[in-house]
């Protein structure tokens, strides 16, 4: 069942997303074409054209942003906390698997956002020595990961996983808000963006605690003995760990609090 919610997700939200990621590279290729022919350093009226398409280009990779947390938030309040929450849970479906699939792919929209503006910017900036520069880019981290050996993979692989939990921690304290927001009789959206601002001064004071904690014990260890490369590397796979950890544990909490709210606490009226 989850599969086909996800599937709904997706046609519900892809009218939105693939009109403008091709929008964006479509308009990146056309900014590249007048850069060819070097329209952006023409004077008069002939630049005109090079600046609307700049601007439309810049608009498009704001709104791609901006409706990537709209879309977000409007789905999971407008098909569990609105109109439509009523229909959402007669079906035969557990809660858990609601916020499953919208979770799933609003991570997944996120993902492409940033491939997709990712590939616009490369398209704008491609060039011969754009070409050799990602070469020896490459050739750098390989090196890099010569020298070190498996600590660099670890941290690598770790940067990924924070990336994805990261984002994810965000979709979920996203739902979280919303959610504690709509149990309140008036000013739902207010109540919500409020939880959403108190959620993150706690995870910004956890977050310090932890970072100052791990300053100080890393002061100390130095202070304790003479550590090489190798072992620093360790270090920073080990914190990276940490992060994760913590960052995971928000996550769940968010993830847990929104399922419990919309089982015992859901109010449609």
């Amino acid at each position: 069942m989850l599969g086909k919610l996800m599937k709904y997700e997706i046609k519900a939200t892809q009218r939105i997303f693939l009109p403008l990621y091709g929008l964006i590279l479509v308009f990146a290729l056309l900014i590249k074409v007048f850069m060819l022919f070097n329209i952006q350093n023409a004077r008069g009226m002939a630049i005109i054209p090079f600046v609307i398409t700049m601007i439309i280009y810049c608009v498009l990779i704001a709104a791609v942003c901006v409706m990537t947390l709209v879309v977000t938030i409007q789905r999971f309040n407008k098909n569990l906390l609105g109109d439509e929450g009523y229909l959402s849970f007669t079906l035969p479906v557990k809660v858990h698997s609601h916020i499953d699939s919208k979770m799933i792919i609003s991570l997944m929209w996120t993902v492409l956002s940033l491939i997709v503006s990712a590939v616009s910017i490369f398209i704008l900036a491609s060039d011969n020595s754009t070409v050799s520069w990602f070469g020896d880019f490459w050739s750098s981290i390989g090196r890099y990961m010569g020298k070190y050996g498996f600590p660099a993979y670890l941290i690598f692989i770790e940067a990924v996983i924070l990336m994805v939990v990261g984002s994810l921690t965000g979709i979920l304290q996203l739902y979280a808000s919303v959610t504690v927001g709509n149990l309140s009789s008036k000013h739902k959206l207010l109540a919500g963006f409020g939880t959403f601002i108190g959620f993150s001064v706690i995870e910004q004071i956890v977050g310090s605690v932890f970072v100052n904690t791990a300053v100080e014990m890393e002061k100390q260890g130095l202070l304790a003995e003479k550590i090489d490369e190798v072992s620093s590397m360790w270090d920073v796979a080990a914190g990276l760990g940490e992060i994760i950890l913590i960052v995971a544990i928000f996550g769940i909490a968010f993830y847990f609090l929104t399922h419990w709210l919309l089982s015992k606490k859901l109010n449609l009226e």
